[in-house]
């Protein structure tokens, strides 16, 4: 899109639904930050309702097994930092699953209008093997 190529498709609906498709890739993108830093943007909190995590952010995976193994699992029942830490990554992902599901069935229309496209080009036409590929 940036090269200005699109005009070499005839069809202005397929040409739309690039465009489309770009924007909500685009979209996705800036949602999966958005979504990491609602999720994770406050390291504290995390380390604060489950402390043996330190180990993680540091690389540490030894620590972090001995310490999960001598941490009370049972007192964050009734932790409501931790519920609301863990609820935060929930609705963080669960939003990203969503997105990444809209994404793929955005991708499998446009791949069908593709290969519409593709089969309907004239005998001998010079086609993309990258872009279109066989199921």
């Amino acid at each position: 899109m940036t090269t200005g190529d699109l005009r070499l498709i005839r069809d202005e609906a397929l040409r739309g639904d690039l465009v489309s498709y770009a924007a909500r890739v685009d979209g996705v993108v800036v949602g999966n930050r958005f979504y990491a830093q609602q999720a994770f943007g406050d390291v504290g909190r995390l380390v604060r309702a489950f402390p043996f995590m330190r180990g993680v952010f540091a690389g540490d995976e030894a620590r972090v097994r001995d310490e999960a193994r001598r941490f009370q699992f049972a007192r964050l029942r009734g932790d409501a930092d931790a519920m609301a830490t863990l609820f935060s990554i929930q609705a963080a992902n669960s939003n990203r699953l969503h997105q990444m599901r809209e994404l793929r069935r955005a991708t499998q229309r446009l791949r069908r209008a593709l290969e519409a496209q593709h089969a309907g080009a004239e005998p001998g036409a010079r086609h993309d093997s990258a872009l279109v590929t066989p199921k």
